[in-house]
């Protein structure tokens, strides 16, 4: 198991995805005006949370950020609420799932190869969406308020979703690789 390069590949994905699934930031966006907002915006598995204070003076500005922080009431101080909570840990558990179970399929090769390609396809897809939630959200919150001063990054979970990917495509080279060398010693029998 260990003499095959694509283990330590598979070993790399199912790390990188239980650290996500353990609540890396994937991104996050720092929202700044002049004394009247200061909100942080941080997104992890575990849902979307917003911290900081808003005292916006226009009544339709208040509007837009209460409508966008989905505030239930006209509040200035934010502690930790929570703007979206789908439950994306399952979807990481699962993910994490599927690589060890793709690492542990190693005496069947068909079934890891089979297993490999549903991991990075899972994977490749999971990190377009993310990428297109992260530009979207930006985008929305540029044009939210005049003045307003947004500051986006991207986390270690964003790194460790596109280490995976790339880690899960190698390793599915790795065993087509040796399905390859199988065929080829059959056919010399």
């Amino acid at each position: 198991m260990l003499q095959r390069i694509q283990t330590v590949y598979f070993t790399i994905v199912a790390v990188g995805l239980i650290w996500i699934s353990f609540g890396a930031t994937i991104f996050s966006f720092q929202l700044e005006k002049k004394q009247e907002v200061d909100v942080n915006i941080s997104m992890n598995v575990f849902g979307t949370i917003a911290d900081g204070t808003i005292d916006l003076k226009k009544e339709d500005e208040s509007k837009n950020m209460q409508q966008f922080l989905k505030l239930k009431s006209q509040t200035n101080r934010l502690a930790a609420s929570p703007i979206v909570s789908f439950p994306f840990y399952l979807i990481s558990i699962f993910l994490s799932m599927l690589a060890l179970a793709v690492l542990l399929s190693y005496k069947k090769l068909e079934t890891q190869q089979k297993l490999g390609r549903l991991s990075f396809v899972t994977l490749l897809v999971g990190l377009i969406i993310v990428t297109v939630i992260f530009y979207a959200t930006r985008g929305q919150l540029n044009g939210m308020l005049e003045g307003l001063l947004v500051k986006s990054r991207l986390g270690i979970g964003y790194y460790l979703l596109i280490v995976a990917t790339a880690f899960s495509f190698l390793g599915n080279l790795g065993v087509k690789r040796d399905l390859d060398l199988l065929k080829s010693i059959d056919r010399i029998r």
